[in-house]
């Protein structure tokens, strides 16, 4: 979350190299969010030259959870392409995939909330005060207290409570919505 805030940032600064370096930093977490902005980037030509099959496998990565708005887009970008293009795909998405698929992403992330929620600071029991305040010093949130109750919860911490929060941010995203199709009408031309 934080490199994603980082290249966030850097984007809304015009910046969008550096936007690129953090997200792709934040794919390399798992982050599904920067995944699809490294393909937009990729689709865009924004802050790199526009490579549509690199477009594709980010998107693909980005996918790979089966989020419904992330296939979607994927689908649109896999239609963009031409045979010689796919071929490319087929060439060069597994590099990519050995090093920002969940199968390697995950774990790295895993590991990382490991080492840093070792270094909490509370009582040894795990018991976090709301009167704690966490200031972090680099990063959007620099200089702005976060209650120490907020920062430590679980679902930024704990592996499986964190996938969870994530899948649960995905599904709200359609929740509720519904689309309304109309009458067929027939198609007037030639046929295919």
């Amino acid at each position: 979350l934080h490199w994603r805030e980082l290249g966030l940032q850097s984007w809304q600064q015009g910046r969008p190299a550096d936007a690129l370096v953090r997200f792709r930093r934040a794919a390399g977490y798992a982050d599904k969010v920067s995944q699809s902005l490294v393909a937009r980037m990729y689709r865009e030509g924004v802050g790199i030259a526009a490579d549509p099959v690199l477009a594709y496998i980010w998107m693909d990565l980005a996918a790979e959870r089966g989020y419904r708005d992330l296939l979607l887009e994927r689908e649109r970008y896999w239609n963009r392409l031409d045979a010689a293009q796919r071929q490319r795909v087929l060439a060069e998405g597994p590099a990519l995939y050995a090093t920002y698929g969940d199968a390697t992403a995950k774990p790295r992330m895993e590991t990382a909330m490991r080492v840093e929620r070792r270094r909490m600071t509370g009582s040894r029991t795990g018991w976090v005060s709301s009167m704690l305040h966490v200031e972090l010093s680099d990063g959007p949130e620099a200089g702005w207290p976060i209650r120490g109750d907020d920062y430590y919860r679980d679902a930024y911490w704990d592996p499986a409570a964190y996938w969870c929060m994530q899948d649960q941010i995905w599904e709200q995203e359609f929740r509720g919505r519904s689309v309304e199709v109309g009458p067929l009408s027939p198609v007037e031309g030639p046929q295919r």
